[in-house]
């Protein structure tokens, strides 16, 4: 079910945006978002 949402919503500008902002007040970033390709090497 998880691949296939991944793959039929491929990452927007505004979740890129949110990860940026998230990182100027946390320090961490979500990976699945900067590399969405993490997805198909780690769970296919």
């Amino acid at each position: 079910m998880f691949l296939t949402w991944h793959e039929e919503d491929p990452v927007s500008d505004f979740e890129l945006s949110r990860n940026s902002k998230i990182y100027n007040i946390q320090s961490n970033r979500n990976p699945f978002i900067d590399h969405p390709e993490l997805v198909d090497v780690l769970f296919s």
